[in-house]
């Protein structure tokens, strides 16, 4: 090939690159590396190499096409290529260290050159890396404005629209949702009608992906996630369909989709594994809460080991300490992991918000309860949301306004059950039981709890209703707790699994003076079913 043949068949991977046909890209960056060495056809090939899953190609060929621009003196493409050799340190070889002196030469490349593209995907990079590691969403944010305004002055739609899928991200942790799902979908769009190469198209749909699992936005959720997984699949790009995967699959945990969550999550794995093992976490973290949400404690608990440090694993071992109730080790984990991110993030991040609540109340330390009640209701912008707002507001007027706890309980199943969300139903369902059980409503209390346990066995959850929430079925003091000497020898019988007919030929008492025992039970120790009371008795050594 002479000179202008090289130049064309480069011209030609170029083009395969940005529309994602990879295994062409590669062929022709290397038809063209058999007639010379240069820059652009190894800088090229680095980047066919890595979307095929040839990290280690892809490394050889990026450090080879650094050295020649540099020696060239072309510093703005050295730093383009500096940053790729970070972010594939990062994500491919999980070498952090490695990573930032990456992104550190890349900054010291473009010192005293004028404002490029290249300076605005390093923001991408940097940003996303604050987001996703960190939970830093206040670096997102800033790193976001900088890509779209260098973006938007060079022309790029590619740089432009990825800044503000992130920065719409970053919007919707900190808790303006409205406006950053508004920013996602408007990005989402232009990658739909063609404004975005197909690498960066898939990288904005996944913001959205991922925005939408923040909030629990089912609705919204669905009806993007076939068009993602379509094109992910069309590209081929097992990186980019891992991350995908992963929050798409933990979209369907919360959906209670769980066989289809369990072979995302697996395809995701599969996906890390080949091409991306540096964030292989992501697909890990999600299978500990679906494992938790099915009652595989065990297994959750030990991918939450895996992760001792990481911001998710800390927020799922603290609820699993509340699931086993253990109150005040949850609080120490959510405390943890709350100091691992920015206040701002904490203030706007709804399962943390969430389990705070719970766990004030539970602790009795109901200011801390209700100030995070009152900001999960400022951001309340979805049905999901604000069925959480509901519960919350509801778990804390419980000791203080049981007749509005229960309306914000049944606001809560009704939000809930009809966004498609069957554990968070049945949390709301067993809290409500417990308040229709100490205002003497025992049948409608006990359709709650039949309602709650059929929700979670028909999602495949092993979770026992009378296991469900412990530490709020507790009594705020002991005296709340004393059993009559006739009602310790009733539960226990209750604990030995016999009926309210076995227990008064027994005890040679009539079956409604049993039946009013195990009522008065409950109603001391707030529990929603004999079940229940007798599981909560035995583990607090009441018999």
């Amino acid at each position: 090939m002479d000179g202008t043949e090289v130049a064309e068949a480069v011209d030609r991977g170029r083009q395969a690159l940005v529309a994602g046909r990879y295994e062409e890209a590669r062929a022709c960056f290397e038809r063209a590396l058999e007639s010379e060495e240069s820059a652009e056809a190894l800088d090229g090939l680095g980047h066919a190499a890595r979307w095929l899953a040839d990290p280690d190609a892809a490394r050889v060929a990026r450090e080879r096409a650094y050295r020649l621009y540099r020696d060239r003196g072309e510093r703005e493409r050295a730093a383009d290529v500096a940053l790729w050799l970070g972010e594939d340190a990062r994500i491919v070889y999980g070498d952090a260290t490695v990573a930032a002196g990456w992104y550190a030469r890349s900054h010291t490349l473009l010192e005293g050159l004028e404002d490029s593209c290249v300076r605005g995907w390093l923001a991408v990079r940097e940003g996303d890396r604050a987001l996703l590691e960190d939970g830093d969403a206040t670096v997102a944010l800033a790193e976001s404005e900088r890509a779209i305004e260098i973006g938007r002055l060079h022309g790029d739609s590619n740089l432009e629209h990825t800044g503000r899928a992130l920065r719409g991200l970053a919007a919707v942790a900190l808790g303006d949702v409205a406006e950053g799902m508004r920013e996602l979908d408007a990005a989402s769009t232009a990658a739909i009608a063609g404004e975005l190469g197909a690498t960066d198209a898939g990288r904005v749909w996944c913001c959205l992906i991922f925005a939408c699992e923040r909030v629990r936005d089912v609705q919204r959720a669905s009806e993007w996630c076939a068009t993602v997984k379509r094109r992910a699949e069309e590209l081929q790009n097992r990186q980019l369909f891992g991350y995908c995967r992963s929050h798409y699959a933990s979209i369907l945990t919360a959906s209670g989709e769980w066989e289809e969550a369990e072979r995302e999550l697996a395809a995701a794995a599969d996906d890390f594994a080949m091409a991306a093992p540096g964030v292989a976490h992501e697909a890990d973290l999600a299978l500990a809460e679906l494992r938790r949400r099915q009652g595989r404690s065990d297994e959750a608990r030990a991918i939450c080991e895996r992760h001792p440090s990481h911001h998710q694993s800390l927020l799922c071992a603290a609820e699993l300490a509340w699931d086993r109730g253990d109150a005040a080790r949850a609080d120490e984990l959510l405390a943890r992991r709350n100091r691992r991110l920015p206040q701002r993030v904490v203030d706007s991040e709804l399962p943390g918000l969430d389990l705070a609540v719970r766990v004030g109340v539970a602790i009795g330390d109901l200011d801390a309860a209700r100030t995070a009640a009152a900001r999960i209701d400022e951001l309340a912008a979805t049905d999901v949301s604000r069925a959480a707002a509901a519960y919350a507001r509801g778990i804390c007027a419980a000791s203080r306004d049981a007749g509005n706890a229960r309306r914000c309980l049944e606001d809560a199943i009704d939000g809930w059950t009809a966004a498609g969300m069957p554990f968070e139903s049945a949390r709301a369902r067993v809290a409500l039981a417990r308040y229709l059980r100490a205002d003497g409503r025992e049948a409608d209390a006990d359709d709650e709890v039949d309602a709650a346990q059929a929700t979670l066995e028909a999602v495949g959850s092993k979770i026992a209703v009378a296991e469900m929430d412990m530490p709020l079925a507790a009594p705020s003091s002991p005296a709340d707790r004393e059993l009559t000497a006739r009602e310790v020898e009733i539960l226990r019988h209750v604990a030995d699994g016999l009926s309210d007919n076995e227990i008064a030929k027994r005890l040679v008492l009539s079956p409604h003076t049993v039946h009013r025992h195990v009522a008065n039970i409950r109603t001391k120790l707030r529990q929603p079913s004999r079940a229940a009371a007798a599981v909560y008795a035995a583990r607090e050594g009441l018999i």
